[in-house]
């Protein structure tokens, strides 16, 4: 069975007047909803998006809320002293 997604991108911070984005919606195969919300869980995942709800609509379907993902921060370099002193322990 096929089950239609609609996706909302949420403000990473929260803030409650700010209105979600509406992105195009995507279709996931299921035979039960429980499983179609786990599918369109790891769709939404592996797409780049940080999950934050997946809700059943009113018309049947299901609602996902998620937001990008934060860049994540870079190794920060390490002085040639501080790497021999990690060495030599």
């Amino acid at each position: 069975m096929k089950h239609k997604v609609r996706i909302f991108e949420v403000d990473r911070a929260g803030q409650p007047d700010s209105t979600p984005q509406e992105h195009e919606p995507i279709e996931v195969e299921a035979r039960a909803v429980a499983l179609a919300r786990d599918e369109t869980r790891r769709a939404l995942v592996d797409a780049g998006w940080q999950v934050r709800a997946v809700s059943h609509a009113v018309d049947g379907g299901l609602v996902a809320y998620v937001v990008k993902p934060e860049k994540p921060a870079g190794r920060k370099r390490q002085s040639r002293r501080q790497g021999r002193r990690a060495r030599s322990r």
